[in-house]
């Protein structure tokens, strides 16, 4: 692998200390831009997500009926890996993501993971990487598919999941934040609590899928 697991432990303990979460409430009528109706708490804007109230019906379940808030995103996301072979070896490339509600404000995530539209005509940059992932030619692309999340807690939230083969326009160089680690480093680290998030947890299981595929064709090709 191109970093020791012990460098890369001590890579994302810094990164946990240098971003401290503080979490406090606050009334939903003092947050700047949200607004309360009667069946949504909303953006004004129309932006990310809303919070909509769903009453639920079941003959399988634990009780037949219940009420419940569900977040419902209001535009697709982007997850996605950048793939690239270090002697052989593939690595993907991680970045520290801070998100708020994370236990210790710090989880290991995909390359790339937003969501564009709320970023159009507000003036902010683009997420790095994310032109480089969305305009890589074709035989870049080894996976590119849509998935949602998970439905007990999301409303119609689909995000495009892909792993990309990074071009020239990638340097092996990594920015503050990101760190390239191989398919079992990130496996093993999946394997703890709170270090790696969902999405990248996903597309992991992609991976190894990928991988498995390839190694069955190289078998009957060899055959």
């Amino acid at each position: 692998a191109r970093h020791e697991d012990a460098e890369l432990a001590h890579w994302f303990t810094d990164m946990k200390a240098r971003h401290p979460m503080v979490t406090r409430r606050v009334p939903l009528a003092a947050v700047d831009g949200w607004t309360r109706g009667p069946d949504e708490i909303a953006h004004e804007d129309g932006r990310y997500f809303r919070v909509i109230g769903v009453r639920v019906e079941a003959t399988q379940r634990e009780v037949r009926s219940w009420s419940q808030p569900l977040l419902a995103p209001v535009a697709e996301g982007v997850v996605a890996f950048l793939l690239r072979r270090f002697d052989g070896v593939p690595h993907v490339l991680v970045q520290a993501r801070v998100e708020a509600g994370l236990l210790d404000g710090v989880e290991w995530a995909p390359t790339v993971q937003c969501t564009p539209a709320n970023l159009a005509g507000t003036g902010l940059p683009r997420p790095r990487y994310l032109d480089a992932v969305l305009g890589a030619p074709a035989d870049a692309v080894r996976y590119d598919t849509l998935l949602s999340d998970e439905g007990g807690r999301s409303y119609h939230s689909l995000a495009r999941h892909l792993v990309v083969e990074a071009g020239p326009d990638v340097p092996d160089e990594e920015p503050d934040g990101f760190r390239w680690v191989s398919l079992g480093q990130l496996a093993a680290f999946a394997r703890h609590g709170y270090q790696v998030n969902v999405q990248a947890r996903s597309l992991l299981s992609v991976l190894y899928g990928l991988w498995a595929e390839g190694a069955r064709a190289g078998a009957e090709e060899s055959s």
